[in-house]
């Protein structure tokens, strides 16, 4: 089996938030990404080309290696209205509950920015609502979010019982705030 390797960048989350307006995802909160595109101009045209065009056309994957679930990564390549593509990578331990966040809404909002910038400090920048579809990975997720959050409560020094008792109450809670509309 041939491993394919990456031919595009690969950009981490350096600021989140979430969004929530009546106007898109029926008043769900809507995770937004800020990444840092590290002389990728061409991320920054794009989401500035958004702006006054219709939506273009995206081919969104889920991955992770089979050797370190640590790491999740969405890979997005864009047909139109510019030709690129890029991955972003998520940290499993600490970044779980944006990636519960796109799946639960099925998109998330990405604007480009710089290390510490806050949603709040940067409403002005462009931004691009993008749609995740579907793509057969929830049941994949639930699996690696269950292990994470158990292996959280594990260092805790909880029992397996009250381990198991707090990862389904922590995962239902995270998806209730997920959940909530205006």
């Amino acid at each position: 089996m041939k491993i394919k390797n990456w031919d595009h960048p690969v950009f981490q989350v350096v600021g989140e938030g979430a969004l929530s307006s009546t106007v898109i995802g029926e008043g769900r909160f809507i995770p937004l990404l800020i990444i840092d595109p590290l002389g990728h101009q061409e991320i920054k045209e794009l989401i500035s080309v958004h702006r006054n065009l219709p939506p273009g056309d995206a081919i969104f994957r889920w991955s992770s290696s089979i050797w370190n679930r640590k790491k999740i990564y969405l890979t997005i390549e864009f047909m139109k209205p510019m030709k690129t593509s890029f991955a972003i990578v998520f940290d499993t331990q600490n970044e779980n509950a944006l990636i519960e966040g796109i799946i639960q809404s099925r998109g998330f909002i990405l604007q480009v920015g710089k290390t510490g910038d806050k949603p709040s400090s940067t409403q002005k920048e462009d931004k691009v609502l993008l749609e995740v579809p579907d793509l057969g990975f929830d049941f994949k997720w639930n699996t690696i979010l269950t292990d994470v959050i158990k292996s959280k409560y594990k260092k805790m020094g909880l029992s397996k019982k009250e381990i198991n008792i707090a990862t389904k109450e922590h995962i239902k809670s995270m998806r209730e705030v997920w959940a909530i509309r205006r």
